[in-house]
């Protein structure tokens, strides 16, 4: 158990407390029981209630440079305007087209269209099926980067299985 505080050592944590208080910058305090407050304008008169609560160590924000001149503000409104927000425009649109060969097997084509382009087995067919007849066949329609991604992985993919099978990309159309 401790010992009860004796009254002298009750006065030396009430000195130490005041004491860490006082240690913080003057300009950190805000004042609301009458201590002294130290203003950024230099005024140090303001005490108390007179201490606005937004004001720690900066001045209000100012509308603008010339406010000690009145003929310089004409047409100043006082209004603060945000910037205009850029207007951004979708990235342009390039097609991954499957080229057609004579040796890779359809099943294999199907399998390609399933794996890297999500799509499910009647609309790989469907797919495969104009890439045989047409010679080439939209697999997807991307931005450029993602566009070069699938079909880099496409013919990588051909070529590990050793399969001819060609992938390239081509720009979209602006009517889709």
């Amino acid at each position: 158990m401790q010992a009860p505080i004796k009254q002298s050592e009750n006065v030396e944590l009430k000195d130490r407390d005041r004491m860490s208080f006082q240690a913080k910058p003057r300009e950190q305090l805000i004042s609301s029981q009458g201590r002294s407050y130290n203003s950024p304008t230099g005024d140090a008169s303001l005490s108390g209630s007179d201490v606005p609560m937004w004001t720690r160590a900066t001045e209000a924000p100012r509308l603008a440079d010339h406010d000690d001149d009145p003929s310089e503000r004409q047409g100043d409104t006082g209004l603060i305007v945000a910037p205009e927000k850029p207007k951004l425009a979708k990235p342009p649109l390039w097609k991954v087209v499957m080229l057609n060969d004579d040796y890779t097997p359809m099943e294999f084509v199907v399998e390609v269209l399933q794996t890297f382009f999500g799509m499910n087995g009647e609309k790989a067919t469907q797919i495969m099926l104009m890439v045989h007849r047409t010679g080439k066949g939209t697999c997807g329609i991307y931005p450029k980067d993602i566009a070069e991604t699938k079909c880099a992985q496409v013919n990588q993919y051909a070529q590990e299985n050793q399969h001819p099978l060609v992938s390239e990309i081509e720009p979209a159309d602006d009517e889709s």
